[in-house]
């Protein structure tokens, strides 16, 4: 599936893999999308990319944001589309946070992405972590914490 940004028009190219009764969508970097909303209905696990700027910052510095949101989804855009996909669980990935030390700005917290996406999606979702990964399976998606044990671990 092609996905055209629309302010942008460039291609982007989410990925979607079935696996007999189970499915995975990586949304690559986007904003929102009605088609990737669609594409995405209902999945066992959609994994999404978000930028955000605090509050302060999208208020002290509008365009310089307004950049990245361009490319990347919001917070709000994020939690569209999870409302309208609704999977049965979202992570998000590719999280970018931007500050401005030149106006003593620094960057968004977790909590507060967590806040803006909660304000409008009201279904499961994590803030991604480096070298995370998960199991789906007929009761759910299931998230695993990186160890360093399980990297030598060999695959179920």
């Amino acid at each position: 599936m092609r996905l055209e940004r629309e302010k942008q028009n460039t291609p982007i190219e989410p990925v979607r893999r079935n696996g007999g009764e189970r499915s995975v969508v990586l949304s690559g970097d986007t904003t929102y999308s009605s088609n990737l909303s669609r594409y995405a209905k209902g999945v066992d696990l959609l994994i999404h990319c978000v930028a955000i700027g605090s509050r302060q910052l999208e208020a002290a510095a509008p365009s310089f944001v307004q950049r990245f949101y361009d490319f990347l989804a919001s917070p709000e855009m994020a939690g569209r589309i999870l409302s309208e996909a609704r999977p049965r669980q979202a992570v998000f990935s590719h999280i970018s946070l931007y500050s401005r030390p030149d106006l003593q700005i620094t960057r968004a917290s977790t909590d507060e992405l967590t806040s803006r996406v909660r304000a409008i999606y009201d279904g499961p979702f994590l803030v991604g972590e480096d070298l995370m990964s998960f199991r789906i399976g007929a009761d759910g998606v299931t998230a695993e914490p990186y160890s360093a044990a399980k990297r030598h671990q060999e695959p179920d």
